[in-house]
């Protein structure tokens, strides 16, 4: 026990372990009740968008691939920060316990994108099964029907078929809502018409709509 400790707060492994004690300080306070611990819907698709515009574009494609590869457009952030950062944490220990028994800065250096990159891919193993499950309890009264019809508006950069979000307002609330497109393009901004939900995956399919959202309201 002494020994993992002394591998944890090593100058090496301290970034992976500050990560690790963030997230678990978070639950337990969520734990406790003194956080609202809304996790099962909050705006993930947007939370991972980076509106840079053209100049930026590059950024955005990288930044929305990984959010997609983390499944961070269905499942909620702090589950795969929580997920991604206790692999992470024991891949660093582990390989620096095998190749850098002397801590040295410069190779744990190296090997920390090492480790990020490694427990990523087992976060996303861990997760995929999850998926499903995890849309239809973020939303479990959106059967469909009373979205079906109604008009919203595009809140990522871009929609594709397989990433994007879409704002609802209604009622005085909103609903963030996962959306695909075909090959119609959709940007941020533009309203959109709610055409059918797939019951896999809880996303919605739309199309560019004529009519502006705010006109309904």
């Amino acid at each position: 026990m002494i020994e993992v400790f002394q591998h944890a707060v090593a100058l090496v492994n301290l970034p992976f372990t500050v990560l690790l004690a963030l997230v678990l300080l978070y639950w337990l306070i969520s734990l406790l009740g003194m956080l609202d611990l809304d996790f099962l819907s909050p705006d993930l698709g947007s939370d991972f968008d980076i509106d840079g515009g053209d100049s930026h574009s590059g950024s955005h494609a990288l930044m929305g691939g990984v959010g997609r590869f983390l499944h961070l457009d269905a499942i909620p952030f702090m589950i795969v920060l929580s997920i991604l950062a206790v692999f992470a944490w024991m891949i660093s220990i582990i390989l620096n316990g095998w190749l850098n028994p002397a801590f040295n800065a410069w190779i744990g250096l190296a090997l920390m994108p090492v480790s990020f990159i490694l427990g990523a891919l087992c976060a996303r193993i861990l997760l995929t099964p999850f998926r499903g499950l995890f849309s239809k309890l973020r939303h479990p009264d959106e059967t469909g029907p009373a979205i079906i019809g109604q008009v919203g508006t595009v809140i990522t950069s871009e929609v594709t078929d397989k990433f994007g979000m879409a704002e609802l307002e209604g009622d005085g609330a909103s609903l963030k809502l996962q959306i695909r497109a075909g090959d119609e393009s959709l940007t941020k901004g533009d309203p959109v018409l709610f055409t059918k939900r797939d019951p896999e995956t809880g996303a919605f399919y739309v199309r560019k709509s004529e009519i502006d959202p705010k006109q309904l309201l």
